[in-house]
């Protein structure tokens, strides 16, 4: 090795270089490591600044807000990937049993109002008058305004088969108005609004901030009409095919039927590590044009031989011709069970779909008030924080809060 490559050079004040060894190394080494450790112990008895602490606290907050910020997040997209994964298996269990797509005019509806629109059509038809909400109604109460808050189960299956005795080659456009004039009017969306805007617009009182949590902004569906004029001539031929000896009368000609939704609010809010989805409008109405012989059509619609039999029960139990309350479809289908239930004297219909063994999928279905309420729940039991039995009672506990609000 040559001689400079050994060498470590530094200048003196006079300029010269003066040349050390490597044996001054671990030397100069050691002077530099005890001059840090004085620095150290000089600088530990300064007092700490205000403004690094301040610095230091600000910093902790945006790293705390971020946290939050993030959490929430990732909560929001839990409850959109959980109500996705629900709608999808809820869809898949609809295909299954048969049902037929949505109908070209019912593609900007949701799942709800895409059925109740169904038995509005079918009142034309009174097959679909019996098939649902706006059926029952529709041709069973022909003069007024009806309330549809009496809630009742009715079984898919049998709704189905109606569809397809009267939709043989589905439900369209054309087929729908084969029976009359079919027209959906669908409201302005209102956009964000104000608790008092909205309770304003919706025309009932918001939940109490204490069960919904604090909602800054609340933001409401658009209300929808579904019409119908009827033509007899073609609802009675079609009811005649199908088995009917009573048939309706010429009164019902001409006359529009109109199932009137209102606008719907929506929340969505957590409690114990859980989710629930709560929606709730006014108690859908059905305008019926007066001039029609009532308890002829009613009595039509009850002798209809593919009538779901739970549909015709509560219609022909239900107040309809003395305070206008019709019967308010829930339906079921084989993967799903319903039971009844009191809560302070309010009857609540509960759903509970199976999605498997590890799913857990309930709602719930109640009208207080005139207005309507729709509580879901859906957990995965292996990934959520409770067992399946937890859940229940954690769902059971919510409703009644729910239905005391």
């Amino acid at each position: 090795m040559k001689e400079q490559d050994r060498r470590t050079f530094r200048p003196n004040p006079a300029g010269a270089e003066s040349i050390r060894g490597e044996a001054d190394r671990p030397e100069a080494s050691a002077r530099t490591d005890r001059a840090w450790e004085r620095l150290m112990q000089a600088m530990e008895q300064e007092p700490i600044s205000p403004a690094w602490t301040e610095l230091e606290r600000q910093a902790e907050a945006r790293e705390e807000a971020l946290r939050a910020e993030q959490k929430e997040q990732a909560a929001s997209l839990a409850r959109l990937e959980e109500e996705r994964k629900m709608n999808e298996r809820m869809e898949e269990t609809r295909m299954d049993a048969g049902t037929e797509k949505t109908a070209p005019r019912a593609r900007r509806m949701s799942g709800r109002a895409r059925r109740w629109m169904a038995g509005a059509a079918a009142a034309a038809v009174v097959v679909t008058a019996v098939a649902t909400p706006m059926g029952n109604k529709a041709l069973a109460a022909l003069l007024g305004q009806f309330r549809m808050e009496q809630v009742t189960e009715v079984n898919e299956a049998d709704l189905q088969q109606l569809f397809n005795s009267v939709f043989s080659e589905g439900v369209s456009e054309e087929a729908v108005n084969r029976y009359g004039e079919f027209k959906v009017e669908t409201g302005s969306s209102r956009g964000e609004m104000s608790r008092a805007e909205a309770e304003q617009a919706a025309g009932f009182a918001l939940l109490p901030e204490s069960l919904a949590g604090k909602q800054d902004k609340i933001y409401l569906s658009a209300s929808q009409n579904l019409s119908i004029k009827l033509d007899v001539e073609e609802i009675n031929a079609t009811m005649k095919q199908l088995g009917a000896t009573k048939l309706f009368p010429a009164s019902v000609d001409g006359k529009k039927l109109t199932l009137a939704i209102g606008p719907s609010v929506n929340y969505s809010f957590e409690a114990d590590g859980m989710n629930l989805n709560v929606q709730q409008m006014k108690a859908p109405v059905v305008d019926v044009e007066a001039g029609v012989d009532l308890e002829d059509a009613v009595e039509a619609v009850l002798q209809f031989p593919l009538m779901p039999e739970q549909l015709k029960q509560s219609l022909s139990s239900s107040r309809l011709l003395t305070n206008g309350e019709l019967p308010l479809p829930v339906f079921t289908d084989g993967n799903s069970k319903a039971e009844r239930l009191q809560i302070g004297g309010v009857p609540v219909l509960v759903t509970e779909r199976n999605y498997g063994d590890n799913n857990l999928n309930k709602e719930a279905t109640f009208v207080k008030n005139g207005v309507m309420t729709v509580a879901s729940m859906y957990q995965n039991v292996e990934e959520g924080p409770m067992t399946r039995e937890q859940a229940q009672a954690w769902f059971a506990k919510q409703l009644e809060e729910l239905v005391g609000a």
